[in-house]
Formats: C-alpha cells, structure tokens, sequence
C-alpha cells in the first residue's frame, strides 16, 4: 500500500461481476517504503487510515487520517516517522479501542517499535520494552487463548534477522522464544490452518544472507511452535502471504505473492488436512515496489478476491 493514487485491477476466483471503482481525492501524503492499516479508532462506524513512509521529499511522515463520511482528516496525532517496517491497528491493552502498533526506522537510523495507546482519541506511547529494527512484520493473534493479542514479529537489526513470539499478558510482553527461524521482507499471519482451536503461524522472509526464501508454516502444540515441514515453494526475496479459505471447503489455505529479481508469482496452496497442493494460478503478481509487496483478501460475492500493489514487470508502479 504505497501510494494511494490507485489504478485498481483485482484477480480473483469465480464468475466475473463488473465492479466500479472512483478514485477518491484525500489529503493523504503519497508516500513510498509505507505501511498503512484501517480500523474505527474513533469508534464512529467508519474506517480510520494510520500511515507511514516516505515523502516525495525524502523526508519520513506518519499521522492517522481521521475518515468523516468519506473525507480523510489528519489528525497530527505525534506518531515517530518513520519507513520500512510495519504499522497495524490493535487492542492490545482490551479496553474496547483501537490502539497503534508501529515499527520502522527513519532517516537518521533511529530504529522504532511503539505500541500508541488510544485515550479517548490521543494517541500515548506505551514502553513495551520490544526490540527495534527494520523490514518488520507483525502479526497479532491470541495464541495463547487467554483473552489477550499475542505478537508475532520480525525485524532486522546490526546484520541479523529476527523472529519472536511475544506473549501479551495484560499488556506486558515477553518473548517465549519460541525457536523461529530469522527472517526478514516476509509476513507473519496467524491462523487456526488445523481446526484444532488454537492460532498457528505462517512465517515468510528471507534470512539475513538472502540466500533464500522460506515459507514456513509453525502448528501451535499447547503453546510449543513446531515446523510442519509442509514444503511450501521457497523463491522468493521480498514477498506477502495471507490465510483464506480460497477454496470454500471450510480450513485455511495459504495466498502467496513474492518476487525473485526474475519472477514474481502468485500462488495458492489449497490445505487438505493439513496437506498444502500448490494451484498454477496463471496469474502474474507484481514485483516489489521498493521492497515491498502489499496485498488484502476479500469477498464481495462468495469467493476470495484479491488486491496487490507492486511494480509490474517494467518496474511501473501496478496495483
């Protein structure tokens, strides 16, 4: 989700069903090395945008937009700028809010990870003592199933790539070292991929070396992470993969979309108990923009729907 002048092609599964789409005119800064997340922080009933990146100036930017009816108002909300990391929307503390998850560094090298805590619309940094880097990706999910968001988080860090599993218990956070292998540029998604009521973890990234990828799939054992071995295609540097049911049959299949320097698939594994079969879409995705590749699952008529923003193959930008 780079910029947010939008040319929107989707690819998905199904009969096709013509859709129009209207470019929205917003105050919204288009920026590059970004990271954006939706949620109601206000409470309102509409979709509130947090986002931060790189200006057309070279200079780092956050805010949160604040969505009236449509219209997109920032609210100087004192968010670090910062770039190349991730930023998601979370009620991390159970109060019934939205608060706001943030990690990146910025020009200066200053690295960051800073949960804000929404109080009735100001946004406060809380110290939750995680490590800093860049190339991050969060996942939250309540693993545990003790009624509060756990975090699964990636960054990288002095050459070195990290992976953790941190337990959220009222709002203080422990890694459990869970024995996660160090990756970096991938994606970390929680999903109950076994139906066995617990969240597992779908791991993606490339080592430190960037040697190769992994795409990785960790089966939750009463709260030990243990590598299923599911043999999913590793090829690709920078990527982003999603839980869905893509094939309806009622357990999580894995949406993936990567870029390799001289492919960029797009690829789906349908799970069969627990067996991944990979689907030849024959559908191209979209190379990084930048070093990243963002993607969003929906459904507007039954079936799984999908949009990714990236470069095509002649490095324009495509959405």
């Amino acid at each position: 989700m780079k910029n947010f002048t939008l040319l929107v092609c989707i690819l998905f599964a199904g009969i096709i069903q013509a859709q129009t789409f209207t470019e929205v005119s917003t105050q919204i800064t288009p920026c590059f090395f970004a990271s954006a997340d939706f949620a109601d922080y206000d409470n309102d009933g509409d979709q509130d945008l947090a986002i931060f990146g790189v200006d057309a100036n070279f200079n780092d930017i956050a805010d949160i937009y604040r969505n009236d009816e449509g219209t997109f108002t920032p609210i100087n909300a004192g968010i670090s700028p910062m770039h190349m990391g991730a930023i998601s929307w979370v009620d991390y503390d159970g109060d019934g809010d939205f608060d706001l998850f943030c990690s990146g560094q910025d020009y200066s090298m200053n690295a960051y990870a800073t949960m804000y805590s929404n109080e009735e619309g100001i946004f406060v940094p809380a110290g939750l003592g995680l490590p800093t880097g860049f190339w991050n990706s969060a996942g939250w999910g309540d693993y545990d199933n003790d009624g509060d968001l756990d975090l699964a988080y990636s960054w990288y860090a002095t050459g070195i790539a990290n992976s953790g599993i941190f337990m959220n218990d009222n709002g203080n956070f422990t890694n459990i070292n869970a024995g996660l292998p160090g990756l970096t540029a991938g994606s970390m998604e929680w999903g109950d991929f076994d139906g066995d009521g617990d969240l597992d973890l779908l791991h993606t990234g490339t080592p430190a070396d960037f040697t190769n990828t992994l795409v990785l799939i960790f089966e939750n054992v009463d709260g030990d992470f243990v590598d299923t071995q599911t043999g999913l295609m590793d090829c690709a540097w920078y990527n982003n993969a999603l839980w869905d049911d893509a094939d309806g049959d009622g357990d999580l299949d894995v949406v993936y979309v990567g870029d390799d320097g001289d492919q960029y698939p797009f690829v789906v594994y349908f799970n069969t108990d627990g067996v991944f079969e990979m689907m030849n879409t024959g559908l191209f995705g979209v190379r990084t923009s930048n070093g990243n590749i963002g993607m969003q699952i929906g459904d507007n008529d039954g079936d799984m729907d999908v949009v990714m923003t990236g470069d095509d193959e002649n490095y324009a930008k495509s959405t």
